[in-house]
């Protein structure tokens, strides 16, 4: 049951990410001022980070330990 949750919060949270990477792109397109520009830049580029982040652990092999280097 565990697994199961896992995998709903990760696509709840993908989809927040999402919304929030919209978001600061909005803000960035929208700003009258250099700060807020490069603000939502900032937000657009830390949640297409976490995207990468949650499609990295959801792709990872067996227990997440990385690719298997060989020896």
């Amino acid at each position: 049951m565990t697994a199961a949750r896992d995998d709903w919060s990760s696509w709840i949270v993908g989809a927040l990410m999402g919304l929030l990477a919209i978001l600061g792109l909005l803000l960035a397109s929208r700003a009258e001022e250099r700060a807020f520009e490069w603000f939502g830049l900032l937000v657009f580029a830390c949640a297409v980070l976490v995207i990468f982040a949650l499609i990295r652990r959801a792709t990872a092999p067996g227990d997440g330990a990385g690719p298997d280097t060989g020896g």
